[in-house]
């Protein structure tokens, strides 16, 4: 959410008071902080990061369970999206570990992500981690959680094409855009995954 919508949703009006919160929320790890590419420092986003929280939110608050809820809750489509935000929050606290693995651990890079609600001549996008990189090069990184290896489908492949091509259309971006997918497991290598140019996995944001 940006501050205006947390200014909103909270019902309060903007204030040194309201500013300081934020920034002690941030130094403490419950939030971060973090730009879109081509906005302004005005229009940062705020993302809630505190596993705990997120989990009290998602799974306890309102909730009465019985004995059985979390051994009904496998294979559920609840339990499948929140292993995918977990593993994407997971990769966002290993930025270090996924700049070594890429091998650009002494590039200066700007970590950022972009939302684009779309127009008449393109669809809307939304790209969760970029890594800007001092070397005129961006990772356009895809962050897909699977318990065996992830396979790129053509549909899946198509819609990389187009968030890549609407990206650097609306942000006239003239840097490569080397593609990234960051994985539990590896990529199999059929269907498009040759068309990823470095995959990273759960192990190597452990090293």
């Amino acid at each position: 959410m940006s501050r205006d919508e947390l200014l909103h949703s909270c019902e309060i009006s903007s204030s040194n008071t309201f500013a300081q919160a934020l920034q002690e929320l941030e130094e403490c790890g419950f939030i971060r902080k973090y730009y879109s590419i081509g906005k302004k420092k005005k229009d940062a986003l705020f993302q809630l990061m505190d596993n705990f929280t997120l989990f009290h939110f998602q799974f306890i608050e309102g909730e009465r369970p019985d004995e059985n809820f979390w051994t009904n809750l496998g294979g559920t489509p609840q339990k499948y999206a929140w292993e995918g935000f977990s593993f994407e929050r997971l990769c966002l606290w290993h930025l270090p570990q996924i700049k070594q693995a890429l091998g650009i651990s002494g590039i200066s890079t700007n970590i950022c992500s972009w939302l684009y609600k779309g127009d008449d001549d393109h669809d809307g996008a939304q790209i969760d981690l970029l890594i800007d990189r001092r070397d005129d090069t961006i990772n356009l990184c895809e962050i897909k959680y699977s318990d065996k290896p992830y396979r790129l489908e053509k549909e899946e492949y198509e819609k990389l094409v187009n968030r890549i091509s609407t990206f650097c259309e609306v942000t006239k971006t003239n840097k490569a855009i080397h593609t990234t997918l960051i994985t539990t497991i590896g990529l199999d290598r059929s269907g498009y995954w040759n068309e990823v140019q470095s995959t990273i996995t759960l192990d190597d944001l452990f090293k």
